[in-house]
């Protein structure tokens, strides 16, 4: 592979490397490698160097980290060196499993594994291994995962490799955490750690006091947690370790959030999201953005929590990555929960469980068994609430059975006295696991006594809840009734004085026109008579004006002839004709016509408080203001008048105040009086309009 082509790809590369200060160190290496490319002779030690270099970029720039894998692997292939073939399908495997790139990862490692078996290479046969076993833990395909750890384990026991037994009992740990064996999970990171500490592998020790803090923190122990994830953090930027340090901050963060941290959580979740995003580790990314949705949720930002869990969702399902769309689908049914759409919640909750179950998560199924159970209570789907709680303590026992499987695969690889510690361990397990058997049964007959209880409780609760609701009805189909019957009573009268109105103006008021008109033309009329005639023509004159004033007043003509604002312009008028009145009106919109019904009640409303503030409050000066909206009239009517206590006043439900209120409900509005003694007096008014239909 390597001719030209490629040797100016190298010096191009280990160029750009050079400015890089954190190779500084590497310089000697660095000024190799480029005498190797410039005299074109490249041997075993070229490939190991850009292998080498490969490996540190791991944790700094998995794309750089690829290139010089492929570069190592091209010329390892020209070169027949097998053992650095094999190396550089390992080291691109590894790559690809950080970046998030499985199916590549898988293809890389296998080839691995068919050139170290031909080698007879039993340390990378241990290596590959384990790293497929991590591969297909991702992949939540635990049946090879548990199958490639063990054959690790095996290999690496048989060779005395304890820095391959550190990592696989630390691999090992992984796989029971995420079945939620924790006991067993404990077990083989303490393990882990006891090799790291025998080889003095400082990073590795960090590592696995990060996971050791991850059970602590699963166990609720949670000063133990954070003293071993600071720890871990400390170690990871010692070394560099980005990707690490970006693991620790995730789980600092959900710590935090745990303890209802919020703001030191979100800060967190987003240094960790920055590393992932600098190293361009996107698996690692979309679980930071999934971390930042729950705290999201606990802070009731329920539509952020939803784009945050949605956005590392599409993400997953591109990459067919199980594991992270069981947790984001177990996410979006908690959200759901805590926004009462129990639909949605059953829907993404039993979602997350199937696909649990597929991928034998047996520590999500167990979770999410317990929040199907919770959905369908709340629902009211009592038997499927049971059924799903007795599957939830089911789930132990499946756990159980396979920590115990494995522990009794291990006991065979193990010296006596780690066979004895075992062995008592599963002692212990199979008499926690008859407790916890107890247990459950206790719980079960606890939790049907107590779901009777409830049953009863909320059967008579919704009697109860109906009866009320049925006295409320009949309460307001009787205010409905009522209301009506005002309404109808207020048109009749409305209607009657209209009737009088116009009888007073056309019939007694034209008899007393015609009589005076007669009465006036009476021209010979004695000396002695003529006080007496001049006194009933005023008679006549002053009956006249009365019967047009008591007409004007009980319909105005103006009202059902010109409308509203006309008839109110006319009272204004009215007023200001007295001496010392300053009666002012402004109507701002058009003055269209309203539904005469509406007209003569605002009318009646209008000149109801007019009367209040000349008869009661004394007021020489009145403010009407009127503005016409489309669906609305916002009306304002202010005095300077003495005022009054609002509060004495409603409660004696005066007749003028309460023909105000009731003529306001009437038109379906509302009204506000504020005023108080020596402050005049402001009636605020807003009813709801319907236009006039035209003819």
């Amino acid at each position: 592979m390597p001719g030209s082509h490629t040797r100016i790809i190298v010096l191009v590369f280990l160029f750009i490397r050079l400015l890089d200060p954190c190779y500084i160190h590497a310089q000697s290496d660095i000024n190799t490698l480029m005498q190797q490319v410039e005299d074109q002779k490249y041997d075993t030690k070229t490939v190991d160097s850009l292998l080498k270099f490969a490996n540190r970029y791991w944790y700094k720039d998995l794309d750089s980290s690829l290139m010089l894998g492929q570069l190592a692997l091209g010329i390892a292939e020209e070169m027949g060196y097998q053992e650095g073939v094999a190396d550089a399908h390992y080291k691109q495997s590894v790559a690809f499993r950080r970046k998030g790139e499985f199916n590549d990862a898988i293809d890389e490692a296998n080839q691995c594994l068919a050139i170290a078996g031909a080698l007879g290479d039993s340390t990378l046969l241990a290596k590959v291994n384990y790293q497929l076993g991590t591969i297909y833990k991702s992949l939540s395909d635990k049946n090879r995962a548990l199958n490639h750890y063990n054959q690790a384990l095996a290999i690496s026991l048989f060779i005395k490799d304890t820095v391959m037994l550190s990592a696989i009992h630390n691999g090992l740990g992984n796989y029971y955490l995420n079945i939620g064996a924790f006991r067993a999970s404990l077990v083989n990171y303490q393990k882990a750690l006891d090799y790291a500490l025998a080889q003095d592998e400082e990073e590795n020790q960090g590592i696995i006091l990060g996971n050791l803090g991850n059970i602590y923190h699963e166990l609720d122990l949670v000063s133990l947690a954070e003293e071993h994830f600071s720890l871990a953090y400390t170690i990871a930027v010692r070394f560099k370790n980005t990707v690490e340090q970006s693991n620790i901050l995730n789980r600092l963060g959900s710590l935090a959030s745990d303890l209802q941290e919020y703001d030191k959580a979100d800060s967190l979740f987003r240094l960790a999201y920055n590393l992932k995003l600098q190293i361009k580790d996107y698996k690692g990314l979309n679980n930071a953005r999934v971390n930042l949705g729950l705290v999201c949720m606990k802070r009731g930002m329920f539509n952020q929590a939803l784009q945050y869990l949605d956005s590392a969702l599409a993400y997953y399902r591109e990459n067919g990555l199980t594991e992270g769309m069981i947790t984001s689908w177990q996410d979006k049914g908690e959200c759901y929960l805590n926004m009462n759409d129990y639909s949605k919640a059953y829907l993404y909750y039993d979602s997350s469980m199937r696909l649990a179950r597929e991928a034998i998560d047996l520590r999500r199924t167990e979770e999410l068994y317990l929040s199907l159970s919770q959905v369908s209570e709340k629902q009211g789907n009592i038997s499927d609430a049971l059924e799903y709680f007795k599957l939830f303590y089911e789930m132990e026992d499946s756990i159980s059975s396979i920590e115990k499987n494995q522990m009794l695969f291990q006991l065979d690889l193990m010296s006596e006295k780690e066979k004895r510690d075992l062995e008592k361990y599963i002692r212990q397990e199979e008499h926690n696991k008859h407790l916890r058997q107890r247990n459950a049964y206790t719980y079960i007959i606890v939790g049907l006594v107590v779901l009777a209880i409830y049953l009863i409780i909320f059967f008579r609760y919704r009697a109860r809840k109906n009866q009320i609701i049925a006295e409320q009805k009949v309460k307001q189909l009787e205010e409905e009734r009522k209301l009506l019957a005002v309404r109808f009573l207020v048109e009749g009268q409305e209607e009657e004085r209209k009737r009088i109105a116009t009888e007073l103006h056309d019939g007694l008021g034209a008899l007393l026109s015609v009589t005076k008109m007669q009465f006036t033309a009476i021209k010979d009329v004695k000396p002695e008579n003529k006080p007496h005639y001049e006194k009933v023509a005023r008679f006549l004159e002053q009956a006249s004006g009365d019967v047009r004033k008591i007409s004007h007043n009980m319909m105005p003509g103006l009202l059902t002839k010109f409308g509203l604002y006309e008839a109110l312009e006319d009272l204004f008028e009215t007023l200001n004709d007295n001496e010392g009145m300053d009666a002012r009106m402004e109507i701002v919109g058009p003055k269209e016509r309203l539904p005469e019904n509406m007209e003569i009640m605002i009318y009646r409303v209008i000149q109801e408080i007019v009367n209040n503030s000349l008869k009661h409050a004394g007021a020489n000066m009145i403010d009407l203001t009127i503005i016409v909206h489309p669906d609305q009239l916002d009306i304002s009517c202010s005095d300077n008048g003495k005022g009054f206590n609002r509060d004495k006043i409603l409660e004696k439900k005066t007749f003028g105040i309460q023909s105000i209120h009731s003529r306001v409900r009437f038109l379906d509005g509302n009204i506000c009086i504020d005023s108080s003694p020596g402050n005049g007096t402001v009636y605020r008014i807003n009813i709801p309009v319907e236009r006039k239909q035209e003819e």
